[in-house]
């Protein structure tokens, strides 16, 4: 069942973070009142009806409109679901100009459901469909989302049929200021978050999109593997607990489920099961070239805390606990020279990542992929970010920014192998997105720009003298692949 604490934790720091304090207790105590014990029969209901709902949420994101046989299912729902949450959840509209247009935005997106003529309000369909609203109301454009505006109408029923006059009136009331709110508030909190090392100035051509679920990001990653533009960039990639080597973070929870089952470890994991397609996107993506980088520190303490946690759980269920790390061992083994044996695939190990390294996610010149990393407390604003760029950004990246001339002109041929390799992917992968954003600025002074990052990291491989393993290029060939395996499990455990 979807965690609905996470997405009413979500929900009120965004709505707090853009003023709407209001709406966001309101929206608070919406959640309370469905996870009361007098509300038990509308999860129930909302559990059964979790599939459609998932459905109907992939279809209109990936789509922007839903297919008449999914309409004719979602009518039934609509007519027992939403009766049923309208008349047990529902609160009364906020007075404030600002946070009821702010809950008019989200009305019309699907988010949530006006009631009795706008003085209340309750959930669209299924909690569910909040972070979507917010997701789309940062990405889609007017013509998409007046396209959105018209299927969230038609799944309403008529009596909400909007004429085309009434849809503009809405874009250039509601919908049009709430974006920009919304994106400045996106990019107050990305800049927040890598610690104001890039000001909301160097964001100001540059979509943020809001990934508000596990599900969000690493579809997100999926579909950035399959962008067929861009299958001539190179691809870097940023892990600490790595997934090429970890099963718990290739598959996720499942594997405690299915490969190797143990009901505790299961529960306690939380690992999003939407893993295991991710990291299939990434190994059959044998078009790219991907510099996949990842931490000793913490994969090392990550492999040896699971195996400490194997030993623990196994008894419980008869499983002899040698016999279990042994199979978790192997699994390890399996996923990692299986990525080592991938075309076009380069695995390499860092002591641990600079600070400027601590959200890149996925970077290869046309768009950044933010995440959390784990400990970090402003995780509870939302999983990740996607960093688009405009038209205007693309151009001023071309015109300006040659990535392949930074590295000449910035990494000298005899500097220390550290910088070498996580500076060419910081200006490579991530530098165009940021410093190209720099809007009506010179080239000298964009390039000043990726010369004061790259010096950062510079500076802090020296003051921390890090280590750069490079196991394998994408270009290159691993003897020996088992050998290689096992040595960098061996590293893990022994370290």
């Amino acid at each position: 069942m979807t965690n609905y604490e996470t997405i009413a934790n979500q929900t009120r720091f965004v709505l707090e973070r853009m003023g709407n304090t209001r709406l966001a207790s309101l929206v608070t105590s919406l959640f309370d009142q469905l996870s009361s014990s007098a509300n038990r029969p509308v999860m129930d209901a909302l559990s059964c009806y979790a599939d459609m709902a998932h459905d109907l949420i992939k279809t209109v994101s990936e789509q922007g409109s839903i297919s008449e046989q999914l309409y004719s299912r979602l009518r039934k729902l609509q007519a027992d679901a939403q009766a049923s949450i309208e008349s047990a959840i529902s609160v009364d509209s906020p007075s404030s100009g600002d946070d009821y247009r702010t809950l008019e935005a989200l009305h019309y997106m699907g988010g949530l459901s006006l009631l009795n003529g706008g003085s209340g309000f309750s959930f669209f369909l299924f909690p569910d469909m909040l972070p979507l609203a917010l997701r789309l109301l940062s990405l889609l454009d007017r013509p998409a989302r007046r396209k959105h505006i018209l299927q969230i109408c038609k799944l309403r029923g008529d009596k909400y049929t909007l004429n085309a006059d009434q849809i503009s009136n809405i874009e250039t009331d509601v919908l049009e200021i709430l974006t920009r709110k919304f994106q400045s508030t996106l990019k107050d909190i990305v800049s927040s978050r890598l610690q104001r090392r890039i000001s909301l100035a160097e964001l100001e051509l540059v979509l943020v999109e809001y990934l508000p679920t596990a599900t969000d990001f690493y579809e997100a990653g999926i579909a950035y593997y399959q962008n067929k533009l861009w299958t001539n960039c190179p691809y870097y990639i940023f892990a600490t607990t790595s997934g090429v080597i970890l099963p718990e973070e290739h598959f996720g929870s499942e594997y405690f489920r299915t490969t190797l089952p143990i009901p505790s470890l299961y529960q306690a994991s939380g690992k999003h099961p939407i893993r295991s397609k991710y990291f299939e996107t990434l190994a059959g993506s044998a078009q790219l070239k991907r510099f996949y980088y990842f931490e000793w520190e913490r994969a090392s303490a990550a492999y040896k805390k699971t195996i400490r946690a194997i030993r623990r759980e196994a008894p419980s269920i008869d499983l002899d606990p040698d016999q279990a790390v042994v199979r978790y061992k192997n699994s390890s083994l399996e996923s990692i020279i299986s990525f080592l044996r991938r075309k076009n695939f380069g695995l390499c190990g860092v002591d641990h990542f600079p600070d400027e390294y601590n959200y890149l996610t996925l970077g290869n010149g046309r768009a950044v992929l933010l995440s959390g990393r784990d400990g970090d407390p402003t995780n509870q604003i939302g999983h990740g970010f996607m960093l688009h760029p405009t038209s205007g950004l693309v151009k001023s990246i071309k015109g300006f920014l040659s990535p392949t001339q930074m590295v000449r002109d910035f990494i000298p041929k005899d500097t220390i192998e550290p910088i070498v390799h996580l500076g060419t992917a910081l200006l490579k992968g991530f530098v165009p997105v940021i410093a190209g954003a720099l809007h009506n600025v010179q080239a000298l002074q964009k390039r000043d720009k990726a010369l004061e990052l790259f010096d950062r990291i510079r500076n802090s491989v020296i003051r921390n003298e890090l280590h750069c393993d490079v196991i394998k290029w994408p270009e290159g060939r691993v003897r020996n692949v088992k050998e290689v395996a096992e040595g960098i499990l061996n590293s893990l455990e022994n370290s």
